[in-house]
């Protein structure tokens, strides 16, 4: 039997959107521009901390868990970063993030949290965004209160999400987007899914800008005549 004991855990589940395209356009184009892009972004766990937090990375989904229940913001901003990293290589991410038991040894990996924080990536997220379970939120005065004064994390709705935003990134992160939009734009513009995605981010981008950031024009028009 083994020794390894069930931990309550913060965890959350990303995905590369769009990961099967980029995989279909390398193949067809004999190019390697996906696998270098992504490379590139996995840079930002090279001075990961491997005694507070764990990855693992597999296909198109990647695995991060923080045992520490004390370092849930500490966990948000390295999330952030990982955001950010991702985005400036022309990659958009979704995911959810929960907290609750979680088992893994060598051979198995018995979690409810994974399983919950697949659920709001899959069902609640939609966008690209990383959505953040309630029972977080609600967990304790105190970091509801470090949660508002962190200025990490956004509402919409009932919807929680990361706020990946900041004075310091906006420009970058807009003219990332708007890069990602534009050199994909047929392939956006045959998917309504897709472009609905797009938008919101978008939106996000114009609603959340700092007052000291130059002013952007949309990049992709919501309705257009024909």
């Amino acid at each position: 039997m083994s020794n390894v004991p069930e931990t309550y855990t913060y965890f959350a589940y990303l995905d590369v959107l769009g990961y099967k395209n980029y995989l279909i356009s390398d193949l067809n184009n004999s190019e390697m521009k996906f696998k270098d892009k992504l490379l590139n972004a996995f840079h930002v766990f090279d001075g990961i901390n491997n005694t507070v937090y764990q990855y693992k990375a597999v296909s198109d989904s990647i695995f991060l868990k923080c045992t520490n229940r004390e370092s849930f913001i500490d966990f948000l901003y390295l999330l952030k970063e990982i955001y950010v990293a991702f985005i400036k290589e022309g990659l958009f991410l979704r995911g959810g993030l929960s907290y609750g038991k979680h088992f893994e040894n060598d051979r198995i990996t018995y979690s409810h949290v994974l399983t919950k924080a697949h659920e709001l990536a899959e069902k609640i997220a939609e966008y690209p965004r990383i959505v953040i379970d309630n029972n977080i939120i609600l967990m304790s005065e105190e970091i509801k209160k470090d949660i508002l004064e962190s200025n990490l994390v956004l509402k919409s709705g009932n919807t929680y999400f990361l706020n990946i935003i900041d004075s310091s990134n906006w420009m970058d992160i807009f003219e990332s987007a708007k890069s990602i939009y534009f050199n994909s734009v047929e392939q956006v513009n045959e998917n309504e899914r897709t472009r609905m995605k797009q938008i919101w981010f978008q939106n996000y981008l114009i609603e959340m800008k700092p007052e000291d950031c130059e002013d952007k024009e949309k990049y992709i028009e919501f309705f257009s005549s024909w």
